[in-house]
């Protein structure tokens, strides 16, 4: 008896020791996979709707604006670009919006309907509205983006004397469980804000302020983490939107300087990123939604010399580039070892 209580004793003990054994062997794991100190961020089930904290990286909008006057050269390049973007393994999600002038028939509408087709397979998310796009005239305009097959956001135009819009004011994109919501503002062009269709129907633009107020909020209670606006009005008239019109948190300009990104503060003091491209060069500007939660943008001109400024763009945006290399070069000779196809 007194045998088989020490023996149930032994066996209760290690047991005991080889529980500890393997915490002490999963601390161990965790502390070589440093995943104590990665950032997470709670994402989203698009099917359930049950929320998860999980590692992420960070996440990489590029913007561009003008698309009207530039031909498919553009879009090679800017394809080219988020390739290496995303070649690069330094994030784990790289969005396409465009701010501005995807509508606009200044070649005429089969370039137009080219350029649309251009940017759906590139697989453009959203598109804005610039004064550009009204240049063909309203009708135009609403076949142009029924065709898209993208949202086209414009929350101020209005069916003159009403509420109601033709277009969305705000669409919702995932990131991997990341909510970004975008809301699309337009600006008149020569003071122009009441427009009329060739049946009679009669449009206008209508506050830009109160538009991205009631955007905002009807985002943000749809689960939207970040509000971006989309617009082409220039520096200057973005700083006084977004001082009237509190709930955003970056203002990309499709009619800025092209200069470097900077804050602006609204009506609530709350910052706001503002980043402006300009419509007359070939760029593309980069909005980075980082895994700590911080915002920044900045904008490269180098399309044609992707292959060295891409890496100095990314270097320059806080990234380790030499490291990604190295780890990058492991991994093609990991799997050319593996993949038995290497020389002898």
């Amino acid at each position: 008896m007194r045998e088989n209580v020490k023996t149930e004793r032994a066996g209760t003990v290690k047991k005991f020791c080889c529980l500890l054994l393997a915490a002490a062997l999963l601390l161990t794991l965790g502390a070589c996979g440093k995943k104590e100190t990665q950032p997470t961020m709670v994402y989203v089930d698009e099917g359930t709707q049950e929320t998860e904290e999980k590692p992420v990286r960070d996440t990489a909008i590029l913007y561009t604006a003008g698309t009207a006057a530039r031909d498919p050269s553009f879009f090679a390049a800017l394809s080219t670009y988020r390739d290496e973007c995303t070649y690069q393994y330094l994030r784990s999600y790289v969005g396409l919006i465009d701010l501005g002038g995807a509508l606009d028939v200044t070649d005429g509408e089969d370039a137009l309907y080219t350029k649309l087709d251009l940017m759906i397979t590139l697989g453009y998310e959203t598109a804005a509205l610039s004064p550009a796009d009204f240049r063909g005239g309203v009708d135009t305009l609403l076949l142009a983006a029924n065709a898209a097959q993208f949202p086209i956001l414009c929350g101020n135009l209005v069916v003159a004397g009403t509420d109601s819009a033709p277009l969305s004011a705000w669409t919702l994109a995932s990131y991997g469980g990341l909510r970004v919501a975008y809301v699309g503002l337009a600006a008149p062009e020569n003071g122009q804000t009441a427009y009329r269709t060739e049946d009679g129907q009669s449009y206008e633009l209508a506050d830009a302020a109160a538009s991205l107020r009631t955007a905002a909020s009807a985002a943000r209670a749809a689960g939207a983490q970040y509000v971006i606006v989309l617009a082409s009005c220039g520096a200057e008239r973005a700083a006084a939107l977004v001082k009237e019109g509190t709930g955003a948190d970056a203002f990309l300009d499709g009619a800025g300087d092209g200069g470097e990104s900077r804050t602006l503060t609204d009506a609530a003091g709350k910052e706001v990123l503002y980043s402006g491209l300009d419509p007359a060069q070939d760029s593309v500007g980069v909005l980075v939604i980082g895994a700590d939660g911080t915002l920044r943008a900045q904008i490269t001109t180098e399309l044609g010399e992707k292959s060295g400024g891409m890496l100095d763009h990314l270097a320059s945006l806080g990234y380790d580039v030499q490291a990604a290399q190295t780890a990058e070069a492991e991994s093609v000779s990991d799997g050319t070892a593996e993949s038995g196809t290497g020389e002898e």
